[in-house]
């Protein structure tokens, strides 16, 4: 399969948006504590913070390892005939 025809792994632009998203939170986290503290998205932010962050961070691991993992199944379909050679750390 050549490259122009290999299927884009759709982990990988899922990956890509949870990444973003995590980097505007924490944006928005820093831009919040220089604001005005009873402003309501400060207020949401003081209640919602941990567990957003804790979901973005949960999901950015979980799909950048099945983007791997995909990624990994795709190149070994496209070469079935290459054997490779376990290595053997006994030697170094």
């Amino acid at each position: 399969m050549s490259d122009e025809t290999r299927l884009t792994n759709l982990f990988y632009r899922l990956l890509t948006f949870t990444a973003a998203a995590f980097v505007v939170t924490v944006f928005a986290l820093v831009a919040a504590a220089f604001g005005d503290h009873q402003a309501p998205m400060n207020l949401w932010f003081n209640r919602n913070a941990g567990t957003l962050l804790s979901v973005e961070v949960a999901l950015t691991l979980l799909l950048g390892m099945a983007a791997m993992a995909v990624d990994r199944i795709q190149a070994r379909r496209a070469r079935p005939d290459d054997k490779v050679a376990p290595a053997d750390d006994a030697e170094c």
